[in-house]
């Protein structure tokens, strides 16, 4: 059964590409009524490629006398919103490489101290973003097949032993559901003295002569 912060995930991924306001909330449900009515909103930046400032490696050969020039430059680089869901991220879905010539200015010194400014190229790969998409932070790569099943509507790994999960819930405050083991934890756990151990089950020390 969908609990309503699924549910409402699953609706901010599913309106990721809206760039109006009115849109959402038609999606939502929502009608704008009364003094709102009518209120001019800003307008989503949808992911896609923009230009970006990158800065060029400064001195490729670690040379301290060598001017590299240009220092940075424009490219299209992935940016803008995916909606309102913190599931997703805006992330390039096709790439290329841009060469990029610069000048490489190495000063040398003449034999009576004068500086003798030497001319050559030097070109650098840039990577550049021709298309990009709203894409999951968490992707299926992420979960251990062994305990997991990927749910692409949510961006998340589910653990298998669903039952578990909601026994864990039952059983108080002292212990946690850990989602990436998929097993109930202990919220705290402590070290023992001589003759106990501790219990996972109920969260505290037992004496060793009743270890199963």
């Amino acid at each position: 059964m969908k609990s309503s912060e699924d549910s409402l995930e699953s609706v901010l991924i599913r309106t990721s590409h809206m760039t109006d306001v009115n849109d959402l909330l038609q999606e939502l449900g929502l009608v704008i009524t009364g003094r709102l009515r009518g209120s001019a909103y800003g307008v989503q930046a949808v992911c896609a490629p923009e230009l970006r400032t990158v800065e060029l490696e400064d001195s490729p050969d670690g040379d301290h006398n060598s001017i590299y020039f240009p220092k940075c430059v424009r490219i299209k680089r992935c940016g803008g919103c995916c909606g309102a869901s913190q599931l997703l991220e805006c992330s390039p879905t096709k790439k290329s490489y841009k060469t990029v010539r610069r000048a490489h200015i190495r000063m040398k010194r003449s034999a009576d101290g004068r500086p003798l400014p030497n001319l050559s190229h030097h070109s650098v790969s840039v990577e550049e973003h021709e298309e990009c998409g709203c894409q999951c932070r968490v992707g299926p790569q992420q979960c251990d097949p062994f305990l997991h099943r990927y749910r692409l509507e949510l961006c998340r790994c589910e653990c298998l032993n669903a039952r578990d999960q909601l026994e864990c819930k039952s059983l108080g405050t002292y212990r946690i559901w850990d989602s990436s083991e998929c097993r109930c934890k202990c919220i705290v756990t402590k070290l023992c003295s001589t003759g106990y151990y501790f219990d996972d089950h109920t969260c505290s020390c037992i004496e060793e002569e009743y270890k199963h």
